[in-house]
């Protein structure tokens, strides 16, 4: 990255590698030009910085972990694996939720009835599993020695990380409110303008 570079002593440093064919010209390195460049040249520019890591679209998506350590990769896949178990939730909740009030006024309900939200919520359900079950399997371009120790500590951050909710609502107080005592209410209709 040249942001992280020093600037040369001379104001006037150009770098060849940033001059584009399109624009007949080297384009300062260290300075912003003082003319105004073709957008030609500046769309060209663009291009060929985003497709520094080779597909340009796959850059812009995955830039903040482009150069990360092996241990942030590590702790992003164990997220990623702690998120979809919230997803597989949402999934299996939309569904007991149909059955358990299905009298609430919902803002969007799945089309045909039970049978539309087994098959819409299990489709999606389906796919975050297969998510959850891949997370498990280290990468390719990650250098992670024994796969077996990557799995296990996935698994363990699973545990642990899954397992403090679980703790606190175990040894919860019995003067803490519950969302299971509190009635249903009808949502408030909010005026669309």
């Amino acid at each position: 990255m040249t942001f992280l570079k020093s600037p040369p002593a001379t104001p006037d440093a150009v770098a060849d590698e940033y001059a584009a064919t399109i624009s007949g010209s080297s384009l300062p390195k260290y300075r912003i030009p003082e003319t105004s460049s073709d957008r030609r040249a500046v769309f060209d520019l663009m291009r060929d910085e985003l497709f520094m890591d080779g597909n340009s679209r796959q850059n812009v998506t995955t830039f903040c972990t482009t150069y990360a350590n092996d241990e942030v990769r590590r702790l992003m896949d164990l997220s990623i694996a702690l998120y979809l178990i919230a997803c597989m939730l949402m999934y299996a909740a939309a569904i007991q939720l149909r059955y358990s009030a299905p009298a609430l006024p919902r803002p969007f309900t799945v089309p045909g009835g039970s049978g539309g939200m087994w098959l819409t919520a299990g489709i999606g359900f389906a796919g975050v599993l297969f998510s959850f079950v891949v997370s498990f399997f280290p990468p390719d371009q990650l250098p992670v020695g024994s796969p077996w120790l990557y799995t296990g500590l996935v698994v363990l951050g699973i545990v642990v990380f899954a397992g403090i909710p679980l703790i606190i609502h175990h040894v919860r107080r019995s003067d803490w409110a519950t969302v299971h005592d509190a009635p249903l209410v009808r949502p408030a209709v909010i005026p669309l303008k």
